[in-house]
């Protein structure tokens, strides 16, 4: 397994491309994986905003924004050994922080 947390943004970084950046950042702290961002269509897996995790998209479940409860599903489906509930609480923070502005 890639030992990545990948954000596919767009430049500048938007709303959702922000989001995702904020949520991989939090992830490192809680995952043995380091964050990097893919500006350039040709270092991408994903169209952007996407979060790939260990070489896998993390889909969400509307097709349209990720949430908490989407990375954490997304994690558990492979089998990493982490905090999943201290995971959520974080990113569920980070999502309320940047929502309210």
């Amino acid at each position: 397994m890639d030992a990545m947390i990948t954000v596919c943004s767009k430049s500048p970084p938007g709303g959702r491309c922000k989001l995702y950046i904020a949520y991989a950042d939090s992830l490192a702290g809680l995952l043995p994986m380091a964050v990097r961002i893919a500006y350039a269509e040709a270092e991408m897996a994903a169209e952007p905003p996407a979060l790939v995790v260990g070489g896998r998209v993390i889909a969400p479940a509307d097709a349209f924004m990720l949430t908490p409860e989407d990375i954490v599903a997304g994690l558990d489906g492979m089998g990493l050994s982490y905090d999943s509930s201290a995971a959520l609480a974080c990113l569920q923070d980070i999502e309320r922080k940047l929502m309210e502005g």
